[in-house]
């Protein structure tokens, strides 16, 4: 028996940013003009301070799950890694495998760039947000930094991953939705832009134009509250002028 996609109301077109607490920027990146003349920490110390009290907090943004953290204490090679745990083990294996994934891309990259730089200092950031629609639906979205001292600025980006729990399966858009739907997602994300001062004018640019017609842009989604949220990755949609 064929089983009833659910329709969502699509309400919420949301453009990845992301944002750094200004103390934690401050703790990764301090001023050099502020530094201390004398005896105080070192730059190394403060990131591994910085790094230790990078622990989520419990939010609004974890509905499910315990977090699980990995922290470590190289000053040089920095990572603080927090994902959650749901309790369905074929599920956690699914999240903990991209979790792994992110790690081993990090490693290939450091690597590639130590190679270059003998001196490199790297740093890796994962957090998450957590939520849950209806009876059985969770949504985990992977937020992470791949930082290189090499790098003028961190390489930000966002994986996410959508499960029916009841059946512990991970789903697609193609189980949300009936029919040809990407059209609708891309008219609704035009407009969603045109209304932006920032973006109004880019959504005319050949950038634009060709990622929102790709069916492969909207894979990155999570549900939450009845709504439909769409992730996309820094430079995806836009070029790197418009911020």
């Amino acid at each position: 028996m064929n089983k009833t996609k659910p329709v969502i109301r699509v309400l919420l077109i949301v453009l990845l940013v992301v944002v750094l607490i200004m103390s934690g920027l401050w703790l990764f990146y301090p001023p050099q003009q502020n530094a201390p003349a004398s005896s105080g920490p070192t730059y190394n110390e403060v990131q591994v301070l910085a790094q230790q009290l990078n622990f989520p907090q419990i939010s609004e943004d974890h509905e499910i799950g315990t977090t699980e953290s990995i922290v470590n204490d190289d000053a040089a090679n920095a990572e603080s890694i927090h994902y959650p745990v749901l309790g369905i083990d074929s599920i956690d294996q699914k999240i903990k495998q991209k979790v792994d994934d992110i790690k081993a891309e990090f490693e290939r990259q450091k690597a590639e760039f130590a190679a270059k730089d003998p001196n490199l200092q790297s740093e890796l950031l994962v957090e998450y947000s957590s939520y849950v629609m209806g009876e059985h639906t969770a949504s985990v979205v992977l937020s992470y930094d791949y930082n290189f001292s090499s790098l003028a600025h961190p390489d930000a980006q966002v994986d996410t991953l959508v499960f029916d729990l009841k059946e512990e399966k991970q789903l697609t858009l193609d189980d949300v939705f009936q029919g040809d739907y990407r059209p609708v997602l891309s008219k609704l994300a035009v407009q969603q832009f045109e209304q932006s001062d920032l973006y109004k004018e880019a959504v005319q640019e050949e950038q634009f134009q060709a990622a929102i017609n790709d069916p492969e842009t909207f894979q990155k989604f999570a549900l939450k509250d009845g709504n439909l949220l769409l992730y996309f990755d820094k430079y995806q949609l836009f070029a790197g002028s418009y911020g």
